[in-house]
């Protein structure tokens, strides 16, 4: 009985793990059930076993995208001094590589649009995430001297996040680039002691 609640545990994870990365590759509203299951080698029958709704899924999947992103953050900041590693963190993000990988990206610049159009717990699972990673960023600004980290990390996540938005929806990778550039270089001028 015990392998019985490990592999549902198991496939529970890969379950929110593949909807994590749909959710943010094509957007909450592409996501079907069907696709979701067949994704992991399952039929369309056990999604109730592992969620409640497809709005749980949802939320679940917000949650994990949310998650993985502050493990990259957190994993940028290790064994790095606090000026490089708020560096690091914003070329990685103002980077066209995160701009070409929507589905292991940051759910701000994905999901944002989506997420007012979503069910209560999406949402406050969107919120929280994103007060996580806000939070995160205000720490890495506190330790490079900025006093007033919290305003200015809302400030850098919202810019950050939209350029990397728009930068998706330009068609011309040049010109695409040029806006990931620019934000990354006024972000970094702003953001980094003199």
């Amino acid at each position: 009985m015990r392998y019985g609640s490990e592999q549902r545990e198991k496939t529970h994870n890969s379950l929110v793990e593949a909807a994590s990365t749909l959710v943010r590759r094509d957007g909450p509203d592409k996501i079907s059930v069907s696709e979701l299951m067949k994704t992991v080698g399952l039929t369309h029958g056990g999604f109730y076993y592992h969620f409640s709704s497809r709005e749980d899924m949802i939320a679940r999947a917000i949650e994990r995208a949310f998650a993985s992103t502050q493990e990259r953050l957190e994993g940028i900041c290790h064994n790095r001094g606090p000026a490089d590693a708020l560096r690091e963190y914003v070329e990685r993000y103002l980077s066209p590589e995160h701009r070409d990988h929507r589905g292991t990206g940051c759910p701000i610049a994905t999901l944002t649009t989506h997420a007012a159009l979503l069910g209560d717990d999406s949402r406050q699972a969107f919120e929280q995430g994103a007060a996580r990673l806000t939070s995160l960023l205000a720490r890495m600004l506190e330790q490079v001297g900025h006093a007033d980290a919290g305003a200015l990390a809302i400030s850098v996540m919202s810019e950050m996040s939209g350029a990397l938005a728009i930068a998706r929806v330009i068609v011309d990778r040049g010109r695409s680039d040029e806006v990931l550039r620019i934000c990354r270089l006024n972000v970094l001028a702003r953001a980094l002691p003199a």
